[in-house]
C-alpha cells in the first residue's frame, strides 16, 4: 500500500504545570505529528452505522502502515479538523482510523 497522503495528528496536551514566575498553572502544549497515510471515503452503509444516520457529515477512513501510539485528540486532513470515531489494528502493523468532520469551525 503506497501512502500518498499526509495527515497531521494532534496529540493530547501534557498535564498543566505550575509556573512560579506568574504564580499560575500553564496549559500543556499540544504536539503535532505528520504521518504518511492512505485516505479513502467512507461508504453510506458504514456512515449509517458509525454516525447514527448522519449522511451529510464528511467522513474518511485513514489507513497507516505503522500503528500510532499515544492519545490522539484530532486529525488535520485537507485543511480541516476531524475527530476519531473508531480505530482498528490489523496484523500488528496496519491501522485503520475512522474520521468524522468537526462542524463548529
Amino acid at each position: 500500500m503506497r501512502e500518498t497522503e499526509r495527515a497531521t495528528l494532534v496529540l493530547k496536551a501534557s498535564k498543566p504545570t505550575y509556573n512560579p514566575e506568574t504564580g499560575k498553572m500553564d496549559k500543556g502544549a499540544t504536539q503535532e505529528v505528520v504521518v504518511p497515510c492512505f485516505v479513502s471515503g467512507m461508504g453510506l452503509e458504514l456512515k449509517n452505522q458509525l454516525l447514527n444516520n448522519k449522511l451529510n457529515v464528511e467522513a474518511w477512513i485513514m489507513r497507516v502502515n505503522k500503528p500510532i501510539s499515544g492519545a490522539v485528540e484530532s486529525v488535520k486532513l485537507y485543511g480541516k479538523k476531524y475527530y476519531i470515531i473508531n480505530r482498528k489494528t490489523f496484523y500488528k502493523r496496519r491501522e485503520a482510523i475512522y474520521l468524522s468532520e468537526v462542524n463548529h469551525e
